[in-house]
C-alpha cells in the first residue's frame, strides 16, 4: 500500500508538477524510500524479520508470537513467566535454537534481578552451560546472545557458587578477547561484570554515559533514554539467594 500511494503521487507529480524540479526530486526520493521499505518488510533472517514476515509468523506460530510479545515487555508478569517456563520445559537442556536461548535469557534475567526464590529448573539449565565450555563460548562468539553469557555469571554469583562463577568468567574473558566485538564494547562489558560480581569497583567508569556500550548494536539503542536507564539500574547489582536452611 505504501508503494502504491507513493507511485500514484509520483505519477501525479510528473503529470502536473513537471516544471517544479524540487517537487519531482522530493517525490522521487519518497518513491525510492517506500520501495526500499516494502522490500525490507519481506526480508527474513534468523534474528531479523520484516513487517510482512513478522505478521505472517505471529498469525501462524505461537512461539514466535511469544517472542515478539517478550521483546516489547519491560517486566515479566507471572503469566508471562509461566509461558516461558512451559516452552523451556518442552525443550532439552542442550537446546541451542534462537527461541530457546532467547526465552532462557529472559527468564534468567528475571531470576537474577527480580526474583529472590531459587528455581531448580533454571539452575539445571544454567549448569548445562557451566559444564559445556563450547556451548557457553558460542554465546559470545556468535554475539546473538552475548547478554545470556554475562547473566550466567551473575546467576552463579547470586547462588554463592564462586568456583562455577569464576570458571564462566574466565571463559567469558577468553572468548571476548578473541571476538570481533569493538574494543569500547569489550571494555564496558568486562568492567560491568567485574563490578557486579564485586571483583573491582568500576562505578566511576560505569556512571559515565558515554562509556555505556552494552553490545555490538548499542548505537541503535543509544538514542532511547530507557537504554541508559536500564543499564544504570542493572549496574546497581542484584540480591543474593538465601540458600541457608534451619537445622533443628
Amino acid at each position: 500500500m505504501t508503494v502504491v500511494s507513493s507511485l500514484v503521487l509520483f505519477i501525479l507529480t510528473i503529470l502536473f508538477f513537471y516544471d517544479h524540479p524540487w517537487v519531482v526530486v522530493s517525490n522521487t526520493y519518497v518513491l525510492l524510500f517506500s520501495s526500499l521499505y516494502t522490500y525490507a518488510s519481506t526480508f527474513e533472517t534468523q534474528t531479523i524479520y520484516g513487517d510482512f514476515k513478522a505478521y505472517k509468523h505471529v498469525k501462524t506460530d505461537p512461539d514466535f508470537a511469544l517472542l515478539i510479545l517478550s521483546e516489547y515487555t519491560s517486566e515479566l508478569s507471572a503469566y508471562h513467566v509461566s509461558l516461558l517456563e512451559d516452552y523451556l520445559d518442552s525443550k532439552p537442556l542442550y537446546g541451542q535454537t534462537f527461541h530457546t536461548l532467547t526465552f532462557f535469557q529472559l527468564l534468567l534475567e528475571h531470576h537474577v534481578f527480580n526474583n529472590d526464590t531459587f528455581d531448580e529448573k533454571i539452575f539445571k539449565r544454567a549448569t548445562y552451560f557451566q559444564t559445556h565450555k563450547h556451548a557457553y563460548k558460542r554465546l559470545i562468539t556468535k554475539q546473538t546472545h552475548l547478554e545470556l553469557a554475562s547473566l550466567l555469571i551473575y546467576y552463579f554469583d547470586k547462588c554463592h557458587l564462586q568456583k562455577e562463577r569464576d570458571q564462566l568468567y574466565f571463559w567469558y574473558k577468553d572468548a571476548l578477547s578473541d571476538s570481533k566485538i569493538k574494543e569500547p564494547v569489550k571494555a564496558y562489558l568486562d568492567k560491568q561484570i567485574a563490578h557486579l560480581i564485586k571483583e573491582s569497583d568500576e562505578s566511576t567508569f560505569l556512571n559515565e554515559k558515554e562509556n555505556i556500550k552494552s553490545g555490538p548494536m548499542y548505537w541503535v539503542f543509544k538514542g532511547l533514554p530507557s537504554y541508559y536507564e536500564t543499564e544504570q539500574k542493572r549496574n546497581e547489582g542484584y540480591p543474593y539467594f538465601d540458600l541457608s536452611c534451619d537445622i533443628e
